[in-house]
């Protein structure tokens, strides 16, 4: 990864000289650590489910444990971990600690906005 980012920064930056070159690249590292960051955090659920889900978390690990499409803990070994989202980490007051929670990509998104309806 570090030897694209620097490839890349020699190619836009190979006239830039002294400070000027290292602000540039500190800014396109920046730019790509965010891109990074958008890509990963918002594939990987809706952004209001999860927002519900800290803001009401003991009914977010019922809904998680009525629903079939979730998985609390670890990913049962019969489940391929392809078809699979996470682990989303969320706090658990009820149960005094943190949990790990995985989905299956193709039915969490029915799962959610049904969480999302319940909370409205």
């Amino acid at each position: 990864m570090f030897r694209l980012m620097r490839s890349l920064n020699s190619g836009v930056m190979g006239c830039g000289v002294g400070s000027e070159g290292r602000n540039m690249d500190w800014i396109i590292t920046a730019i790509i650590a965010a891109a990074l960051f958008w890509f990963f955090f918002f594939r990987s659920g809706n952004l209001s489910f999860w927002q519900l889900a800290a803001k009401y978390p003991d009914e977010a690990y019922q809904h998680f444990l009525k629903d079939g499409c979730w998985f609390v803990g670890d990913v049962p070994a019969d489940i391929n971990k392809d078809d699979v989202v996470g682990p989303f980490k969320l706090i658990v007051p009820k149960l005094g600690r943190s949990i790990f929670i995985y989905g299956l990509a193709n039915q969490i998104n029915k799962s959610q906005d049904e969480f999302i309806r319940s909370k409205k």
